[in-house]
């Protein structure tokens, strides 16, 4: 009987140990952390949120009039201003994944929509900035992946 015990418990031990080595052989997916600041004169009265979204340039020029991709490329995070204190530090990934994309846009912007469906895109008023980050190429896998660094952004313009 108790060799049955150990049996078992060296089998599930075994399941566990093997479980993890699979998870962890996942690349860690798309992401960029960096510093937000705002502009010398933007103040964030009225606004509720800072939005945050990274997304592949697809090598086209892009402007805010083009908005905010809808498309599963896409990677969010909202901050409520309430948690937030600039300069800020942010943080977006997609978990894990990788990306046939290696150049990607980092938009973040201060939002005085609340969510009720969705995700806000950014609207006349609201006050952004955006950069532009490279991905690094997945070792052991085809593709970009990992969470790039000193993806820093100033937010400073205004939404038309």
């Amino acid at each position: 009987m108790m060799n049955r015990a150990l049996q078992i418990l060296a089998i599930t031990a075994a399941a566990t140990v093997m479980a993890a080595l699979v998870l962890a052989c996942d690349p860690i997916g798309p992401g960029a952390i960096g510093e937000a600041t705002l502009g010398d004169e933007v103040s964030t009265d009225g606004f509720v949120s800072l939005e945050v979204r990274i997304f592949p340039t697809k090598g086209k020029a892009w402007t805010i009039k083009d908005g905010v991709p809808a498309d599963r490329s896409l990677h969010v995070h909202r901050y409520p201003l309430s948690s937030v204190r600039f300069p800020f530090t942010y943080e977006v990934s997609s978990g894990v994944g990788v990306s046939d994309d290696q150049e990607w846009r980092a938009l973040l912007f201060l939002s005085k929509t609340p969510v009720v469906d969705g995700l806000p895109q950014p609207v006349s008023g609201d006050v952004y900035g955006t950069g532009t980050f490279e991905l690094l190429a997945c070792t052991g896998f085809s593709g970009f992946c990992n969470v790039t660094s000193g993806v820093d952004v100033r937010l400073d313009a205004v939404v038309p």
